[in-house]
């Protein structure tokens, strides 16, 4: 099972290479269970239940968002830590708006979330973009304004994405929620 493989520049003994199977890979290689269609289609029909969950959700979210920004404003921005948790609760209420049909939610959270992560990066704190914000997810969550269809959504998205624009992304880094 243990192969030597060549001399490496900082060691003059071979490495040894190990092979093991864990349990996960050999229950998932076995023949029988649920097809890859199936599952999608029960994971489909379960995030359709909750679907009419998600507006009472993402109330509860934008008023934990707003207690965060009020925090945030009373210390000008100073408090690290709290701003990591603002784009935390931002970056939860981005993740879930496309899944639940809000795709607008999802596109003012993500500024949100670029906005806050330029100004704790910047060290640099504006309120009123961050308000901003908020305000465009209020109006976001009521069922006239949630699509793109709406002729206020993309004009105002854009709206937030130049306030975002007016801080510098800071040279080589990433939000903390990249994969890049």
């Amino acid at each position: 099972m243990a192969e030597a493989n060549k001399h490496t520049a900082k060691s003059e003994k071979p490495l040894k290479t190990i092979k093991v199977e864990s349990r996960l890979s050999q229950v998932g290689l076995k023949a029988g269970g649920v097809s890859r269609s199936s599952a999608v289609k029960k994971a489909s029909a379960a995030v359709d239940t909750l679907r009419e969950d998600y507006p009472e959700w993402l109330e509860k979210d934008l008023s934990a968002l707003k207690e965060l920004i009020a925090a945030a404003h009373a210390v000008d921005g100073q408090d690290r830590a709290l701003l990591d948790r603002l784009y935390g609760k931002t970056a939860q209420i981005r993740d879930l708006g496309t899944s639940f049909d809000f795709p607008m939610i999802t596109a003012t959270a993500d500024s949100l979330c670029e906005l806050v992560y330029r100004l704790r990066e910047n060290n640099v704190y504006d309120a009123k973009s961050i308000d901003s914000h908020l305000s465009a997810l209020h109006y976001f969550k009521k069922p006239e304004a949630r699509s793109g269809k709406n002729k206020n959504a993309l004009p105002l998205v854009r709206g937030l994405k130049a306030l975002v624009e007016r801080f510098e992304r800071p040279p080589d880094t990433q939000p903390e929620d990249s994969e890049d």
